[in-house]
């Protein structure tokens, strides 16, 4: 899974600061279990309805949690409370836009690299519809424990910089048509910048996707095995929620970010800091209270 692992190389530190550009009509996410009680609420429904209607809010889930909400017999009535003002992001986009943006401000000094909604979104060629994405987060959840298992570094820092190097070598494998691209149609060419030092520069391992998604893994497989439902609460937090402008989430994701942000604030401070997060976690405000007022300050 991991073949270059040997390979460790010292980490190119530019300083890039990444900016995240939030949509100009509110963003929300909505995690699956909290779904199932807004649907049972007349009065979260109507206004609901209402802010979409009135093209108030953008509802947004990723792809895998799609398969999620069908499965539960949620997906068609979110669809009709939400209409055209509900939005499927395939899994994987965001992630493959923020590392194709970010190596053009690589190639280009750009320090300050804006990573926007509407171009994280944005259609990837590269990224194919999986026929079977169940079998693809099996298949990960079987190969992740089986490292787990297989290795006697039990701690969170090897498990973290494993994940960047995985992300590290799938993504260098499919984003060389990019980087072709980019020195072509760029004004200046920079002979100093290689496809290979980017991925190994902070403008990869800083990514807000790359080190969200390493260090949630990281934390739980430091604590024991993986499982699918974990793969899919990694995905949706760690491409959706840092664009969103109130999120969701149940209580162990909020857990883990409390965690991460207790753990290394400078990393995970600024990323959630205009991001209003609701759980039933004993810390988190009340998510039913808090959707409420959300929405009605929506319409007003």
């Amino acid at each position: 899974m991991c073949d270059n692992m040997s390979k460790r190389k010292e980490i190119k530190l530019f300083n890039p600061v990444f900016i995240i550009k939030k949509n100009p009509m509110p963003i929300i996410f909505i995690d699956t279990f909290m779904w199932n009680k807004i649907i049972k609420n007349d009065e979260l429904t109507n206004l609901i309805i209402k802010c979409c209607r009135f093209r108030k809010l953008i509802v947004t889930i990723t792809s895998l949690q799609k398969g999620e909400l069908h499965q539960r017999n949620f997906l068609e009535k979110i669809e009709d409370l939400c209409g055209d003002q509900y939005l499927v992001v395939p899994s994987t986009y965001i992630c493959a836009n923020q590392i194709v943006h970010s190596m053009i401000s690589y190639y280009k000094d750009i320090r300050n690299v804006e990573l926007g909604w509407k171009i994280s979104i944005s259609k990837v060629s590269i990224i194919k519809p999986p026929i079977n994405p169940k079998k693809i987060i099996t298949d990960l959840v079987y190969e992740v424990n089986k490292m787990r298992n297989e290795t006697e570094w039990k701690n969170k820092g090897y498990f973290i910089s494993t994940f960047v190097q995985i992300e590290r070598e799938i993504w260098m494998k499919n984003l060389q048509i990019y980087w072709e691209s980019i020195s072509k149609l760029s004004k200046k060419h920079n002979p100093n910048k290689s496809y290979e030092e980017f991925f190994y520069s902070d403008y990869f391992t800083d990514l807000p996707h790359i080190i969200l998604m390493s260090y949630l893994f990281g934390y739980i497989l430091k604590e024991r095995e993986i499982k699918i439902q974990d793969v899919i609460d990694i995905y949706n937090v760690s491409e959706i929620v840092p664009y969103t402008m109130l999120s969701i989430i149940d209580k162990d994701q909020y857990n883990r970010l409390l965690t991460l942000k207790k753990d290394y604030p400078f990393l995970f401070e600024n990323l959630f800091r205009y991001v209003h997060i609701a759980s039933y976690h004993d810390k988190a405000p009340n998510p039913e209270i808090t959707l409420k007022e959300f929405l009605e300050w929506c319409l007003k």
